[in-house]
């Protein structure tokens, strides 16, 4: 069991595995290809590269996990309220809900399809990001990217911004 502490920061790579990691405000931690967390507790950001993986990871309030191309996912990754999911690129994640109080982001490169954001909830398309068949029952869509979306539903209650210079095309 490892604590990183505000700015402390931990590297996992080459075979190497964690347990049970808290990761607290201020900290981070960098899984590298062939390295693993399991079990972690994030109020920091934990960042995993290609090739590295993470499982049962919860991303607590003012928490950051995000997973570039190639990081592998497995068992039950949660994110509670005030926490942030950050899809980076090369990543591509598929029929994620946010709940309320939850950040999901799709930097540039990363995608996104089939997202529910339920009430409370933020879905933020940074540029270069891409987020298909989204459904917003009543949180908000924040779409600064230069990629049209193929659909986005909009419902009762819905906050759906389109940034200035941007397109949205047949919605």
């Amino acid at each position: 069991n490892t604590t990183v502490n505000s700015g402390g920061g931990l590297g996992i790579s080459g075979g190497a595995s964690a347990t049970s990691t808290t990761i607290n405000s201020g900290g981070f931690e960098a899984i590298f290809s062939g390295g693993t967390d399991i079990d972690a507790m994030i109020g920091g950001a934990e960042f995993v590269s290609s090739g590295g993986a993470v499982s049962n990871a919860t991303v607590n309030s003012g928490g950051l996990l995000e997973l570039f191309g190639g990081a592998i996912t497995s068992g039950t990754n949660t994110v509670n309220a005030g926490g942030t999911l950050e899809i980076g690129s090369g990543f591509t994640i598929s029929g994620f809900v946010v709940s309320s109080g939850v950040t999901l982001e799709i930097a540039s490169g990363g995608i996104t399809s089939d997202t529910i954001v339920e009430s409370g909830g933020t879905l933020n398309i940074f540029y270069g990001g891409t987020a298909d068949n989204t459904t917003n029952n009543g949180g908000a869509v924040i779409d600064n990217s230069s990629n049209a979306p193929t659909s986005h539903t909009v419902s009762s209650g819905e906050t759906y911004v389109v940034a200035a210079g941007q397109i949205d095309d047949g919605d």
